[in-house]
């Protein structure tokens, strides 16, 4: 007896084919968008955390993501006027100071850097130190605290340094591990494994946790800004905080926490996984 094969439709293989067909492109999306999400995220959290590190870094480069001390109109009412720069911008690893243009008194008046401290640098500076320097040059010899300037400014100013030192720490550390996350998302791209997995989870919340601190400094130094504003207004010195600062930070914050989630939601898939294979094979040899 002869069998005849059955043919199925042409409608039929046409479905057929094109359900496969978008099958194979969902799936190739798929990997294509988890692929640009593993590789995309960590390279902006670097981004935003390297900039936020090498702002001020040099003249006029992201002069408005700063401390900002105004000292134009310091010691208006002492012989300390007309001795120091108009102005001061405290960076997370550089200190600028300059002029503004076309003046002073210009409305939105821009920015003339004159001088700065280069990278690694600024953890010698000193504010009350070098406003005091800038006051001792000429024949008249000057100082801020003899010139009826409260400690307890001098004292505000030096610490807002102190903690911008520590800031500099934290997101040096933060671009290191930010660095390493992206290397080792490329490494699990390229080789799925548990251990990368974990390794991931791990930097990835170092990062995470070193930007968090960084940006809790940040706040502090809001309020030490405020202190300073309260007692310096009697003298002519006013300080701000250029909020385009806080957005970069908390930024980078947010995309390295997201990277941190995502691994430890993958790591734990993987060992749910690797739970199943072990119990089948189990069941398998005590068959």
């Amino acid at each position: 007896m002869r069998i005849r094969a059955v043919r199925p439709p042409l409608e039929q293989v046409s479905s057929m084919g094109l359900r496969a067909a978008r099958t194979t492109i969902e799936l190739v999306s798929r990997t294509q968008m988890h692929t640009i999400v593993v590789i995309l995220i960590p390279v902006v959290s670097l981004v935003l955390s390297v900039l936020a590190l090498v702002a001020g870094g040099s003249p006029g480069l992201m002069e408005d993501y700063h401390i900002f001390l105004n000292t134009s109109m310091l010691g208006r009412n002492h012989d300390v006027a007309g001795k120091l720069q108009p102005w001061y911008s405290l960076h997370a690893m550089s200190v600028c100071e300059g002029t503004f243009t076309p003046s002073t008194t210009t409305q939105g008046a821009g920015f003339n850097v004159t001088s700065y401290t280069q990278l690694l640098k600024s953890s010698l500076f000193n504010i009350s130190a070098l406003l005091d320097h800038q006051l001792d040059v000429g024949p008249v010899r000057l100082n801020l605290a003899k010139s009826g300037f409260a400690k307890d400014l001098l004292d505000e100013l030096d610490k807002v340094r102190g903690q911008f030192q520590a800031l500099a720490g934290l997101y040096i550390s933060a671009v290191a591990f930010s660095g390493l996350s992206l290397l080792l998302c490329i490494g699990r791209l390229l080789r799925p494994t548990i251990g990368i997995s974990s390794a991931n989870v791990a930097v990835a919340l170092l990062a995470a946790f070193m930007l968090f601190v960084g940006n809790i400094i940040v706040a502090v130094s809001g309020k030490a800004v405020d202190k300073i504003n309260n007692v310096g207004q009697h003298v002519g010195l006013s300080v701000s905080i250029r909020r385009k600062f806080v957005p970069i930070t908390w930024t980078a914050f947010v995309m390295i926490a997201v990277m941190a989630a995502y691994w430890a939601y993958q790591f734990r898939q993987e060992m749910k996984g690797k739970r199943v294979v072990s119990r089948a094979r189990q069941s398998g040899a005590d068959l």
